[in-house]
């Protein structure tokens, strides 16, 4: 008798086991808003997904830092990364893409412009660009780049490729009466000193008497840091961009080497403040990439390298181009004679750019460029400081300046 009630409690242990691990084996069915958002679904709110994560949106940003720049991404990245051999900066940062290239109530310009919207709750209007005043159209509710109005700002500085100083003041002439509008750095370093309210300038983007970009960024921060209402700059280096289009990968990877050091300089200004959100704008690579069957990225790299290194050499006018290439670069067919000619004309940069050209043709490498047509998808915008972590995901346009409006402090209405 004894045995068999010891069989039946042992029964009814494995029946009721079996049917607690069944209970917990069983699936269960997840609430639909917490699966994974489909690509070609709309994106979540960021008050969803912010109770989920705990982030918290109390506390605004007092000041807005945007860099608009290229290369973070994609092929460029690669390139970078490549011939530099080092551990990638993009790594720290929070980040998303922008796939939903809508423009929500486009009529409503300052809906969707971040100027207009800055301009609207009081802050104080900076900017430094590289090309005549050119800012991303993102900023200002426009399909392309443009030059914004000027009298907006209380600090505008751009370099230009116009040589001459009527060509450079023609780009400032809508700036205010009786303001000064510096166009060499001389008169701008007199206006900084003189404490003018409003300082516009416009400078030529030669390699010889151009000021350091990133020199223009710092003064231009430190410049607007302390204003009583907050301020926004917005920052602009198209170089990037532009070298890549025209196949000038050496001052592309220049360039790239100019961005990180104003990331630098902003990241060591945020992290003193605690009150500034950055954001850095990767615009797309408006075109696509090519390289022959027989390429190989080392020897490309290489190649590069040594293009670099020999300009100390063609800065000399009595340089022996033959003899210089013949001991970089043996067997390939130079146009020797028209590097020669831009030697003993002191333009080195002339040389470099037809070497270089010499050897994008060896290893079949070149950035064919187009033209898009309307809104597209591709940004990615990385960020650090104040409210960052609202940054991160899959979004759309008008997600991106609803999002920026909650790290702002700035209501619909407001807008």
């Amino acid at each position: 008798m004894r045995r068999k009630l010891a069989l039946f409690c042992v029964f009814i242990l494995l029946f009721c086991s079996n049917d607690l691990m069944a209970q917990k084996l069983s699936p269960v069915t997840p609430v639909e808003s917490d699966l994974i958002t489909p690509v070609n679904a709309q994106p979540l709110s960021i008050e969803t997904v912010s109770k989920r994560r705990g982030i918290s949106v109390d506390s605004p940003a007092r000041n807005l830092i945007i860099f608009s720049t290229s290369g973070f991404t994609g092929a460029s990245a690669a390139f970078r990364d490549a011939f530099t051999n080092s551990y990638r900066d993009t790594i720290r940062w929070q980040g998303f893409q922008l796939i939903f290239p809508v423009w929500a109530d486009r009529h409503k310009s300052a809906r969707n412009s971040i100027i207009s919207t800055m301009t609207h709750i009081g802050k104080k209007l900076a900017m430094v660009s590289d090309e005549d005043f050119l800012l991303p159209g993102i900023l200002d509710g426009a399909n392309h780049a443009r030059m914004p109005d000027l009298t907006s700002f209380s600090v505008a500085i751009s370099l230009s490729d116009k040589m001459t100083a009527p060509e450079r003041a023609e780009l400032m002439k809508d700036v205010n009466a009786g303001q000064t509008a510096a166009t060499d750095l001389p008169t701008l370093e007199k206006v900084f000193t003189s404490r003018a309210p409003v300082i516009t300038a416009c400078l030529p983007n030669s390699q010889v008497i151009r000021p350091g970009f990133a020199e223009l960024v710092s003064a231009v921060v430190n410049r607007t840091s302390l204003a009583p209402e907050g301020f926004c700059a917005l920052i602009n280096l198209s170089s990037i961009a532009k070298h890549r289009e025209n196949n000038n990968f050496i001052q592309m990877l220049a360039s790239m080497r100019i961005r990180e050091t104003v990331l630098k300089q902003l990241e060591n200004f945020i992290a003193n403040r605690k009150d500034t959100l950055l954001l850095i704008i990767d615009e797309p690579e408006r075109g696509y990439w090519q390289a022959g069957e027989n390429f190989a990225a080392e020897d490309f790299i290489n190649a590069l390298k040594k293009i670099a290194a020999m300009q100390p050499s063609l800065e000399s006018p009595e340089c022996n181009v033959s003899k210089l290439l013949d001991e970089n670069f043996p067997g390939l067919n130079f146009p020797v004679d028209e590097i020669s000619k831009t030697v003993k004309n002191r333009e080195p940069g002339k040389a470099l750019d037809l070497i270089e050209k010499t050897i994008n043709k060896n290893f079949a490498v070149n950035f064919t460029s187009f033209q898009p047509q309307g809104t597209y998808a591709g940004y990615t915008v990385l960020a650090q400081g104040q409210n960052a972590d609202l940054f991160f995901g899959i979004s759309s346009f008008p997600e991106f300046f609803r999002r920026l409006g909650l790290a702002m402090g700035v209501s619909p209405k407001e807008k």
